[in-house]
């Protein structure tokens, strides 16, 4: 896969299986292994020239000589600079030096770094490099590319208590952290705006790869190469076999699917993180737009696993079909599928089915996608009544009858009573009338209110543009009524959204009468008082209608701890607080849509805006759900139709108590909506 580029291709490699001042128990054996093999597959496979890959290895790979290789690979990078950064080491931590939920910054292990710990052979002060300073220097980076990968194979986390022996052929890239001053980490609010790996802030310039997620560890693995047994990170090995067999197409969504299901099905405690730019090319800039599947996670004979459950609106009999591993457009999905199923039973995070067709014996398999084409359910679609048209406009009112009997959202209804919008044609008078023709179409709710502006009946693509509305409009209504009544984690977690007062403090806002207006901050709070770990994704539901995964963005969900951490016994540390945008620098800012003409706005020119809490007992990716708004007038139609439809009808108890749930598989949603105007 070898290409021409003009822009440079530059990486820096660090492994280290040698660490002269930990125990014996704690030296590794694939790091070395790790690097040179990333090595190999990024000069053969992508063209990374020899000589603009440095490798530091062992005691090359000191703090001072890891630092300079940072500070030389910023220094030598070119606008629009291919760069790679690769650690495989000891992750740990060490005392914090600013506001952390734990007290602790999360880091990679140089070389010579040590801790004070009792047990170990010497006492030597830590010399990591902080998650804070590799931010730091990725800022300065992203300045002058934003084609940016990062690979860590370490473990990032303090809850790790122990070293898997080494005869078992695997260990632990972990070491205890470095001990926290008395007193730190008690008072301060447990903040985390870091990803779900434990590492960096979310951005869009850059795609990090981690081998675990931050509350995990990362295990290293013999394997056979060529007859005798060879050692590397469970994560690279099976990351650097996708890498070789990568196709211009392929993207980094596609190759992190594939491996994060051999390494979980190798080691069920460790599950790979992708973030930022994931829908990009391997080693490019090109993104390429996914279409809304859900993963197939495992094939027992007859049966399947998809990654999506009563949280994602999967429901029991619909039907999906499979298509091949990184099928990404929809066009490519006529006469292509593998086969379909019909789902059996649905928990909250995931669905199993029946195999009902196959093209042949054992063609649907792990890591296959699976595309929704029959959804059951009693309110599946919007029930949409189309009154009679002009005289002279029959044909474009057949057209929109077409376009709407093709959707899998919506159902033409013969009677207006029963339907949730009502379409109609009206003339425009004389001195009003555009080039377009003289006739619109109306769309109202049933009290005749408009729920978008007019159409012009003769416009090219007005039908599908109507349609795509209406279905925007349904889906946004899905998502927003999307509740498990009968959660066991009801009452047993808050959620707050904060405002920032003129002097800086952040406050609660309560009710739908708060207030935002365009450029002001907003910042949220999860409270844990389950007694267990939960994982939490937060949903932007838009003046527009657009979704959005608001934290962590394009990312799985974030993690929140029990109680609070590093020894703290006061009645907080009870429970787990998750908070995003109350430190500086890392607000969330609100942005009136500039296409806001296109929904009904209060009398003050102010739109409801929803934040959506989803909470599950498992960590899931609602990535999929996000959606364009309502789509403007001047826009040209998108062509093939969408037809995923994961909607749950959000119809209470008697919706739930169809589902199949595990007793210790539980979810819930929480909403909080609030006013958005313009500035002035």
């Amino acid at each position: 896969m070898t290409e021409t580029y003009k822009t440079g291709k530059r990486a820096l490699l660090i492994g280290i299986n040698s660490y002269p001042n930990l125990p014996t128990c704690s030296q590794l054996k694939g790091c070395v292994n790790d690097v040179l093999l990333m090595k190999d597959v990024l000069e053969t496979s992508f063209g990374f020239p020899a000589n603009n890959i440095v490798v530091l290895r062992d005691q090359e790979a000191t703090g001072a000589r890891i630092r300079q290789a940072l500070a030389d690979l910023l220094d030598q990078c070119q606008t629009g600079d291919i760069v790679v950064f690769h650690f495989s080491g000891h992750g740990s931590q060490m005392a914090a030096q600013g506001d952390k939920s734990r007290g602790y910054d999360e880091s990679i292990m140089p070389s010579d770094s040590g801790r004070m710990n009792c047990g170990f052979p010497k006492e030597v002060p830590p010399n990591d490099i902080r998650d804070t300073e590799i931010e730091a220097w990725l800022s300065r980076l992203a300045e002058k590319t934003s084609r940016i990968t990062l690979i860590f194979d370490s473990c990032h986390s303090g809850s790790i208590t122990r070293v898997v022996p080494d005869t078992e052929g695997t260990r632990l890239r972990w070491v205890p952290p470095d001990p926290l001053p008395a007193g730190n980490g008690s008072s301060i609010p447990p903040l985390r705006n870091v990803s779900g790996s434990g590492w960096l802030s979310r951005s869009s310039s850059y795609v990090l790869l981690a081998a675990c997620a931050a509350e995990q560890g990362a295990y290293e693995m013999d394997h056979d190469e060529e007859g005798s047994l060879s050692r590397n990170g469970a994560f690279t090995f099976f990351l650097a076999q996708e890498f070789r067999q990568a196709t211009s197409t392929i993207t980094y969504q596609d190759v992190w699917e594939r491996v994060a299901l051999n390494v979980n099905n190798r080691f069920r405690n460790q599950t790979p993180q992708l973030e930022g730019a994931r829908d990009r090319q391997l080693f490019d800039v090109h993104d390429i737009k996914p279409m809304r599947y859900l993963l197939v996670t495992n094939r027992d004979k007859d049966q399947v696993a998809l990654a999506g459950g009563a949280v994602h609106g999967v429901s029991a009999n619909s039907r999906w079909k499979i298509y091949q591993a990184a099928t990404k457009e929809l066009d490519e999905l006529n006469g292509n599928e593998l086969g379909t199923v019909q789902i059996a039973s649905v928990d909250a995070l995931v669905s199993r089915g029946l195999i009902v067709s196959e093209t042949a014996p054992m063609a649907i398999k792990e890591g296959d996608r699976a595309v929704e084409t029959l959804h059951i359910d009693r309110e599946t679609r919007m029930n949409v009544f189309i009154n009679p048209p002009l005289t002279g406009f029959e044909r474009q009112c057949s057209e929109l009858r077409h376009k709407i009997d093709q959707s899998g959202l919506l159902r033409i209804d013969d009677s207006s009573s029963d339907a949730r919008v009502v379409l109609q044609m009206t003339m425009v008078p004389e001195d009003l009338q555009e080039e377009k023709g003289p006739a619109k179409w109306d769309i109202c709710d049933q009290s005749g209110a408009r729920l978008m502006p007019q159409y012009s009946v003769q416009a090219p693509g007005s039908a599908a543009r109507i349609r795509d509305n209406l279905e925007t409009m349904w889906r946004y209504q899905k998502v927003l009524e999307l509740r498990n009544r009968s959660s066991a984690l009801q009452n047993k977690v808050d959620f707050f959204l904060l405002k920032q007062s003129p002097n800086g403090d952040w406050h609660e806002v309560e009710g739908d009468q708060a207030h935002f207006v365009d450029g002001e901050k907003i910042a949220f709070r999860v409270v844990n008082r389950t007694g267990r770990a939960i994982h939490a994704s937060i949903l932007d539901l838009g003046i527009s209608r657009q979704i959005s995964l608001l934290y962590p963005p394009a990312s799985a969900s974030e993690e929140v701890a029990a109680s609070r951490s590093a020894g703290d016994d006061s009645s907080g540390s009870k429970m787990g607080v998750l908070s995003v945008g109350e430190q500086a620098g890392s607000e969330i800012e609100l942005y009136f849509p500039n296409d806001a003409s296109l929904v009904p706005l209060a009398e003050n020119q102010s739109g409801k805006e929803f934040f959506k809490l989803v909470v599950t007992t498992r960590r899931h990716d609602l990535s999929f759900l996000s959606q364009p708004g309502l789509r403007k007038n001047t826009e040209l139609p998108e062509h093939p139709l969408e037809r995923l439809i994961y909607l749950t009808t959000g119809q209470g108890l008697e919706r739930e108590t169809r589902l199949s749930f595990n007793s210790n598989d539980d979810w819930l949603t929480i909403e909080r909506s609030f006013w958005l105007s313009r500035k002035g």
